[in-house]
């Protein structure tokens, strides 16, 4: 899953990052992990338009069951109003890997 987020001007990323570290159980409970997460810097080749989003979160699930499960659990949804709380909007992409081998 690529997360696309962009916080709101009211403690949008505080409410986000508290977010992040309370849904690591959730995400070790159903094997996923998180590859990678850091601040948006430019766009090196691509389209003139400015971006929209903050950061790039890009989270690895076992399986797209394994994520619905995760999303399902109420106590995963109780933490995910701080999510909510955080967006002024946001993409949520799911992908499906590609295998570059020889």
């Amino acid at each position: 899953m690529v997360n696309l987020p962009a916080f709101n001007d009211h403690g949008g990323r505080r409410s986000y990052e508290r977010c992040a570290r309370e849904v690591q159980p959730h995400l070790r409970r159903v094997g996923a992990k998180v590859v990678y997460s850091g601040d948006f810097s430019q766009v090196v080749i691509g389209a003139d338009s400015p971006t929209w989003w903050d950061a790039i979160v890009v989270v690895e699930y076992p399986s797209r069951a394994k994520f619905l499960e995760m999303v399902s659990d109420p106590r995963y949804q109780e933490i995910s109003v701080h999510r909510s709380a955080a967006l002024e909007t946001s993409a949520l992409i799911a992908t499906y890997p590609w295998s570059i081998e020889d």
